[in-house]
């Protein structure tokens, strides 16, 4: 066999077991430990974390929240900024067989009151 053919071989290899682990892998388990869902706020930028972990070997790769790369992956976090009122959180984990899996909850980000004289 020429090297030509080795290659086209275990390319295609490749592919087949890589599709095979797409299927195989389910998504990943994905938690947001911190804030609890329907949290109140009085400071506009909170830290959002929680964990995330691949299944039938998926390694997770990536996690966002809101968009914004979070730093880590098995146990992730990173801030945000809030909007006045109501917001929604969407954490996103993506692994490495192209699974994800999705989380949101609702946060809301009050004016802290000003002292009466």
């Amino acid at each position: 066999m020429d090297n030509a053919h080795l290659c086209t071989l275990l390319f295609s290899a490749l592919i087949i077991m890589s599709s095979i682990m797409s299927v195989l892998a389910g998504e990943p388990v994905l938690r947001i430990s911190s804030p609890s869902d329907g949290a109140v706020f009085t400071s506009p930028e909170i830290t959002v974390s929680g964990s995330a972990i691949g299944t039938e070997g998926a390694v997770v790769e990536s996690v966002t929240v809101n968009g914004i790369k979070a730093s880590g992956t098995t146990s992730w976090s990173a801030t945000i900024t809030l909007s006045t009122g109501s917001n929604t959180i969407t954490v996103i984990a993506k692994d490495n067989a192209e699974n994800s899996a999705t989380k949101t909850i609702t946060v809301k980000y009050e004016l802290p009151s000003t002292p009466t004289p």
